[in-house]
């Protein structure tokens, strides 16, 4: 008979989805944080997917491994894991946005064409929104499914189309806002105001915090509430939840990367000085790598909290949580300006300013002794082992699945009970993941 052990129940509480990589920068709080193991040796390009125009949009994965990404060509395409165009939507002018991906597979994503697009999985149009002017900057979807997007005005959708509020900022946005655990969004200023703002969950401005320059960064929110993001003054900013400064750090050039935060709380921006920096969470400086060219695309973060990010020299890269590196890969002779997306299976997607859509694999693997995660308020699944049986119980109030550490499918769950035989399975750790909110580690031993 096999012993089961449960090693460890995460959870993020949040919006909850099937998708590998469902929005840009991860998560509606922006950490860049991803459940699957990047590429840590033997890269390689697997296929490029040739567009009409730059590809300044980051892509979003589902749980089918399609990828989405926008073009400048004005349009949105859909490919397979395999780099095959599944279909392209067309508008009327550029998708530099990044799409998000619905609970239900929805695609959501803005145009210069000066509306704001919702499309089933299929391709098919679901429903669209004017808006006043157009943007750039990306969607967000919060724990109750709304939908948040800012062109200086920031509108909250329904999953159906319908329009739940706006709140007219008076600034320009270039930045995707991100979402407290409380439901506050946080978004900086491209023109009109140098400042970053937060707004309620309802539309109401809670406070403005004032900086030395425009932010095209992305802020992020860490799990204590305290809100990251990096300015054209150079500074790398923190701030409390209520607005009030908790520290800030001087870099060499501008930030108009976005940051990244590891499950240590260590934050992570490239800079136009050349550097990845890497910031400890009280503000201080752990270590900075240089790539000799400016870094404008925003790093990731995989669950081993090795980082991965694309720079403007046309090389990819991969460091170890200590600033050493595992790898870089020259993809292009173009420089890279979309920020990545880590999917299944040791693979990176990324847009390039030559016109291509990326995929990278190499060889990955997974470090349980190094992980570390968040522990849940909220948990959506239970899991033990049968004493008597070589059987796996989990009792789980959405659907799920099971996979192996290669990403592997090895069974599904039901909602309610599920007695699972677990007398087939080989020897090795299994993650039980219901949405992409809650998971659950188990250990299969003979």
């Amino acid at each position: 008979m096999k012993t089961i052990i449960i090693l460890l129940l995460l959870s993020d509480i949040g919006f909850s989805s099937a998708a590998i990589w469902p929005m840009y920068r991860y998560d509606s709080r922006h950490n860049a944080k991803s459940s699957v193991s990047g590429p840590l040796s033997n890269p390689g390009i697997d296929w490029s997917y040739k567009t009409g125009d730059d590809v300044f949009s980051s892509p979003a994965i589902d749980d089918n491994d399609r990828i989405y990404a926008g073009s400048d060509d004005n349009y949105l395409y859909c490919l397979t894991k395999d780099g095959a165009l599944v279909w392209k939507f067309q508008c009327a002018d550029k998708v530099s946005s990044s799409p998000a991906i619905g609970s239900d597979n929805t695609i959501y994503f803005a145009s210069n064409d000066k509306n704001f697009y919702a499309l089933r999985s299929d391709g098919q149009l679901r429903w669209k929104y004017a808006v006043d002017w157009e943007s750039a900057s990306s969607p967000v979807i919060g724990s109750d499914n709304t939908i948040y997007f800012s062109n200086g005005i920031i509108h909250a959708f329904s999953p159906e189309g319908n329009l739940k509020w706006s709140f007219a900022t008076g600034r320009g946005h270039f930045a995707s806002p991100a979402i407290g655990r409380d439901g506050t969004l946080y978004v900086g200023s491209a023109y009109g105001a140098m400042d970053m703002m937060a707004v309620s969950g309802d539309g109401k401005q809670k406070w403005v915090f004032t900086v030395g320059g425009f932010i095209l960064s992305s802020a992020a929110v860490r799990d204590d509430g305290t809100v990251i993001f990096g300015c054209e003054d150079s500074y790398l900013y923190a701030l409390n939840p209520d607005g009030s400064l908790k520290w800030k750090f001087l870099a060499g050039g501008n930030l108009t990367s976005s940051p990244a935060i590891d499950s240590n709380s260590n934050t992570y921006i490239g800079s136009f000085d050349n550097y990845l920096y890497a910031i400890k969470s009280d503000g201080s400086l752990y270590w900075k790598f240089s790539t000799y060219t400016l870094i404008w695309g925003s790093p990731a973060i995989d669950r081993n909290n090795n980082i991965f990010f694309g720079g403007s020299d046309s090389y990819v890269y991969s460091l170890k949580p200590d600033g050493t590196i595992n790898w870089r890969l020259k993809v292009s002779d173009n420089g890279f300006s979309s920020s990545l997306a880590l999917g299944r299976n040791g693979s990176i997607v990324i847009g390039c300013n030559d016109n291509n859509i990326y995929c990278i694999k190499g060889n990955y693997g997974f470090n349980s002794r190094k992980a570390s995660f968040y522990m849940p308020e909220r948990n959506k699944i239970k899991a033990y082992p049968n004493p008597f049986a070589s059987q796996l119980v989990v009792e789980s109030i959405t659907y799920g699945r099971i996979y192996d550490l290669t990403g592997k499918q090895v069974a599904t769950i039901e909602k309610g009970y599920n007695k699972l035989d677990s007398s087939r399975w080989q020897p090795g750790t299994y993650i039980i993941e219901a949405g992409n909110s809650s998971r659950v580690i188990v250990k299969v031993e003979n």
